[in-house]
Formats: C-alpha cells, structure tokens, sequence
C-alpha cells in the first residue's frame, strides 16, 4: 500500500493524498494527459474528479481518497 500526495496546483492546501496500490508512474500516466487538457481548456476540476478518473482506468486497483484532517504529518 502507498501512501501519495497529488499535487495539482501551485497551492499546497489543494494537495491530496491517495491510498493505493498504483505507483507513482501509473498516477502521473493518467492525470497529466488530464491535468493539461484541463488547463488549456480552462476546465475546473476537484481532486474527486481525478480520484474517479483513476477509478475508472484501474478498476480492480485499490485507490482511497485519503481525509488529510485525520492524519498526523
């Protein structure tokens, strides 16, 4: 299980952590081709849509949005 912290913006409170069985690679492989479409478009997207997007090219992965305000870091 991994433990990985998505970061989207240039705002670190927009951060998000996932629990997954994904690497690292595999994340970056699905969200950057996602992240500059949206950009150029000038699309807003939530950290849940890039969570179910993720969900939805690896289905039989495990991938949990983590709630940061029950962490201790």
């Amino acid at each position: 299980m991994n433990y990985i912290e998505i970061n989207t913006t240039a705002y670190s409170e927009e951060n998000f952590i996932l629990a997954t069985d994904l690497t690292k690679e595999d994340i970056e492989a699905v969200l950057s081709p996602y992240l500059k479409e949206a950009r150029e478009l000038y699309v807003d997207y939530m950290n849940e849509d890039m969570v179910d997007l993720l969900v939805e090219v690896y289905p039989l992965n495990f991938i949990e949005l983590v709630e940061t305000e029950y962490l201790e870091l």
